[in-house]
C-alpha cells in the first residue's frame, strides 16, 4: 500500500484537498492476524515543502502517477497536525482492524481464497467466466454482512413498515426510480439489468415485501440488503453493468450470480466487529538553546535581572552562601515552579543551588525577581531553549573540591547543568570545568560562584573549586 497526505477531508475517492506533498509514499504491514494488520519496517515519511495542517491520509494500492491505483480506505488524523517547510512529517501508526483482512486486502489483480462459513451462516461460491473480477467475503456466526451503501447521484430509497408492500414501477430511459426499503424476513426478487446500469440494494426488515422494477437502459435502481431469515437472489448481468454484492445476515444464504463477460462485482466490507484505528502524525524537532539572561550576582536578600526569551521553556539557576535558601523565583510577574535543589556538601549551613522553570514565558524583554531566605552573596542567571515538550529527569550531587556529575539523554533531548559554589571561603568562579557548551560562570566577589552548561548527547559535567559546591541537572524534552 501507499499513504498520501491530504489537508481536509480527502472524500470517499482519495482525491479531494491533496496536501501541497503529492508524492505517495509506500508503507508495510504486518500479515494478517484475527483480521487485523499493522505497520512494520520503516515508517513512510514525508519532507515538508509548505506551512499547512494534515488533516487525512488515504491509503492507495499503488504510486502517484500509476493509472491503475486505487484508493482503498481514508483515515483521519487524530488530531489534525499543523507543520512547517522544513519539517519532517512521519507516519508513525497506522493500524487497521477489519475482518476481510484475514483473507487478504481486495484489490485488482488480487488472488482471494475461498472463506470459512461459521455457525449458522452459509454462502454459495461465484461462478466467474471472462474478464470477470470478484473476491468472496468471509462470514462470522450468526451475524451476516450488511450490504454496501452505493452513492450515486441519485434519490435515496423509501423506507416501509410493518405490512406494506409495493409494487415495481416501470422505469423508461432516462427515469430515476429509488426502491424502497423493506423489514424482517421478507424476500426481494432480483431486477433485470441492462447494460451499463448501476444497481444498489435497499434494506429490508419486519414482513414486508418489494418487488424490483424492471429497468431500461440508463436506469438506476438500488437492489435491496437482506437482514434476519431473508433470502436474497443475486440479478443476472448483461454486457458491462456494475452491481456490489449482497451480504445475508443470521441464518440467511446468499446465492451467487451468473457473471458473464466484461461484468464486475464489488463486495462490500463486513461491519462486524470492524474497526479502523486512526494514524498518529507527528513531527519531531530537537530541544535548542534560545537565549541566556544578563544575570545577577550581589550580597542582598533580592535580585533582579532581564531576560529576552523567544523559545517555549525557561530555567533559573541561583546559588546562595551560608545557610541562605532561594524562596521565590518569577519571570515577568510569573511565578516560576522549583524544578531541584541541592545543598553545599550537603550541609544547609554552607547555602545552596536552586533550579526553577517556566513553560509558554511571556515573549519579549522580561524582568526576572529571586527572593532569597535572608542577605548573604547570591549569584543568579537564566537559560531559555526552543520546542520543549516536557521537563524529563532531575539530578542533584554534592561534595568538596573536585566536582562532577554524570547525566544521559536521548536523541533530540537537552541535559541543562549548574554547579553551585559557596561557604564563604575560596569559592568564586570556577577556574577549570568540562562536559558540555558554557552559558554562564560569574561569581559574587570570591564567595559565591554559579556555572551553568548544556549538551545535547549524554555527558560528564566537572569543574575545578577550592570550596564547597553542590550541583543539578536537568533534562528537557
Amino acid at each position: 500500500m501507499c499513504a498520501q497526505l491530504h489537508n481536509g477531508a480527502p472524500g470517499s475517492a482519495g482525491l479531494s484537498n491533496p496536501s501541497a506533498i503529492t508524492a505517495r509514499q509506500e508503507l508495510t504491514v504486518t500479515a494478517p492476524d484475527t483480521g487485523a494488520v499493522g505497520l512494520t519496517g520503516v515508517p513512510p515519511s514525508w519532507e515538508v515543502t509548505a506551512a499547512e495542517t494534515v488533516a487525512a491520509v488515504s491509503l492507495w494500492s499503488g504510486f502517484d502517477g500509476d493509472p491503475s491505483a486505487m484508493c482503498m480506505f481514508t483515515l483521519p488524523a487524530q488530531p489534525p497536525v499543523t507543520v512547517a517547510d522544513g519539517d519532517t512529517l512521519v507516519l508513525g501508526s497506522c493500524g487497521l482492524e477489519w475482518a476481510p483482512a484475514a483473507a487478504g486486502l481486495w484489490a485488482p489483480a488480487k488472488t482471494v481464497t475461498a472463506p470459512t462459513a461459521r455457525a449458522a451462516a452459509g454462502m454459495l461460491a461465484p461462478r466467474v467466466t471472462a474478464d470477470g473480477v470478484v473476491a468472496v467475503p468471509p462470514m462470522n456466526a450468526a451475524a451476516a454482512m450488511l450490504a454496501p451503501v452505493v452513492r450515486t447521484y441519485r434519490t435515496p430509497a423509501p423506507t416501509m413498515h410493518a405490512n406494506a408492500g409495493m409494487l415495481t414501477p416501470s422505469v423508461t430511459a432516462g427515469a430515476k426510480v429509488a426502491v424502497p426499503l423493506a423489514t424482517a424476513a421478507a424476500a426481494a426478487l432480483a431486477p433485470t439489468v441492462a447494460t451499463r446500469e448501476a444497481v444498489a440494494a435497499p434494506l429490508m426488515t419486519a414482513t414486508a415485501a418489494a418487488l424490483a422494477p424492471t429497468a431500461t437502459t440508463k436506469s438506476v435502481v438500488s437492489v435491496p440488503t437482506m437482514a434476519a431469515a431473508a433470502q436474497a437472489l443475486m440479478p443476472r448481468l448483461a454486457g458491462s453493468a456494475v452491481i456490489p454484492v449482497m451480504t445475508a445476515e443470521a441464518s440467511a444464504k446468499e446465492l451467487a450470480p451468473t457473471i458473464s463477460a466484461s461484468s464486475v462485482i464489488v463486495v462490500p466490507l463486513s461491519a462486524a466487529a470492524a474497526q479502523m484505528l486512526v494514524p498518529t502524525v507527528k513531527t519531531t524537532l530537537p530541544v535548542t538553546f534560545d537565549a541566556l539572561g544578563s544575570g545577577a550576582a550581589s550580597y542582598a536578600s533580592s535580585g533582579s535581572w532581564s531576560h529576552n526569551a523567544a523559545g517555549n521553556y525557561v530555567l533559573a539557576f541561583v546559588a546562595t552562601d551560608l545557610g541562605v535558601a532561594t524562596s521565590a523565583v518569577s519571570y515577568g510577574g510569573v511565578a516560576m515552579t522549583l524544578l531541584a535543589y541541592a545543598y553545599h556538601d550537603n550541609s544547609a549551613i554552607y547555602g545552596e543551588l536552586s533550579v526553577w522553570g517556566l513553560a509558554s514565558p511571556p515573549s519579549g524583554a522580561e524582568t526576572v525577581v529571586a527572593s532569597m531566605s535572608g542577605s548573604n552573596y547570591f549569584v543568579a542567571n537564566t537559560v531559555s531553549y526552543n520546542d520543549v515538550s516536557a521537563v524529563g529527569s532531575k539530578l542533584t550531587a554534592e561534595g568538596a573540591l573536585a566536582a562532577s556529575q554524570s547525566l544521559t539523554c536521548a536523541a533530540g533531548q537537552m541535559i541543562v547543568h549548574g554547579f553551585g559554589v559557596g561557604a564563604n571561603f575560596g569559592g568564586g568562579t570556577f577556574t577549570a570545568y568540562s562536559g558540555g557548551t558554557e552559558r554562564y560562570n560569574g561569581a559574587s566577589g570570591p564567595y559565591t560562584g554559579l556555572l551553568i552548561q548544556d549538551s545535547s548527547a549524554s555527558t560528564t559535567f566537572t569543574g575545578t573549586t577550592s570550596s564547597f559546591w553542590s550541583a543539578a541537572g536537568i533534562v528537557l524534552q
